[in-house]
């Protein structure tokens, strides 16, 4: 009766190792076929996102200000401002200068 037990918990034991090998073996498989499914999806994604900002203004208006574009615009347009004045104050001076010579 030792040796039917023995070799039943050793058969039970393989049972469950094989099971255990199999089913990793097939959380394997669904975890690769789900990067890929994710993968081909971000692909896509990412392709509607570039046709998106080629044809419509409004939605690449709204990107560039999420991504703070519009601020660094409107920043370097003032600092184009700042250094226009700046040569008008240099041209001045200038003028300034020859009348005195």
């Amino acid at each position: 009766m030792r040796a039917e037990s023995r070799s039943a918990r050793s058969l039970t034991q393989a049972l469950r190792l094989g099971f255990s090998v199999c089913f990793r073996c097939l959380l394997k498989r669904i975890y690769n076929s789900l990067n890929l499914i994710c993968m081909e999806g971000m692909s896509l994604i990412k392709n509607q996102f570039l046709e998106l900002l080629d044809q419509d203004e409004e939605f690449r208006l709204a990107v560039a200000a999420k991504l703070g574009i519009t601020a660094i615009n409107q920043k370097l347009d003032k600092i184009l401002e700042n250094q226009e004045k700046l040569w008008l104050e240099v041209k001045s001076l200038r003028e300034g200068q020859e009348k005195l010579w």
